[in-house]
């Protein structure tokens, strides 16, 4: 669960050499060449916040960023 791993383990398996870290993957698996989207990103906190039943409206894209700073 440590993020740098995590990072480094993906930079590591995608080849990634330039561009955006953060990119789309198609339903093939296979990763695109363009950042994710907000829309993307907003979809995925709403789908694991349901997953852990809370409350949606607690949480966003924005909630990342200013959670980040915060801490």
């Amino acid at each position: 669960f440590c993020p740098i791993t995590a990072v480094r383990l993906w930079i590591e398996k995608t080849k990634l050499k330039e561009g955006a870290l953060f990119r789309g993957i198609t339903k093939g698996n296979h990763i695109l060449h363009n950042r994710m989207s907000v829309n993307v990103v907003y979809n995925l906190i709403k789908e694991c916040a349901v997953k852990l039943q809370l409350q949606l409206e607690d949480f966003s894209p924005h909630s990342l960023r200013a959670g980040f700073v915060t801490s």
